[in-house]
Formats: structure tokens, C-alpha cells, sequence
């Protein structure tokens, strides 16, 4: 019964990780749609940088 307590508060202190969804919106001063706009996203601080690792390989065939 001990165990129990302890494997909560570790679920509660973990925390889960979510996806979020973003959305950009650029526009002119006048109202009209940036073309070919390049946007760039910074972490928060105290995010911590850690690598993108994927599930599987990295690379395809390339088709022609």
C-alpha cells in the first residue's frame, strides 16, 4: 500500500508532455498575406534542448 502514494506523486510531479498546435499569421500593415514568409520558433528559457530522435530510420529511397 505504500507503493501507491508514491507511484501518484511521481505521476503528478512528472507531468505529461503535449503537443501544441501553432498557428502563423503574417500580414502587411495593410492587411494582406506575407508571400514566402520564413518563420522561425525559439524554446521558452529553462526549456531544455534535447535532439529529436525518430522511431526508425531516418532516411527513404529516393523515388524518381
Amino acid at each position: 500500500m505504500r507503493l501507491l502514494p508514491a507511484l501518484l506523486l511521481g505521476l503528478l510531479v512528472a507531468g505529461p508532455a503535449w503537443a501544441g498546435d501553432l498557428a502563423v499569421s503574417l500580414k502587411t500593415p495593410s492587411g494582406k498575406p506575407v508571400a514566402e514568409a520564413v518563420v522561425t520558433v525559439a524554446l521558452a528559457p529553462g526549456v531544455p534542448r534535447m535532439p529529436i530522435k525518430f522511431p526508425g530510420p531516418t532516411a527513404w529511397p529516393r523515388r524518381t
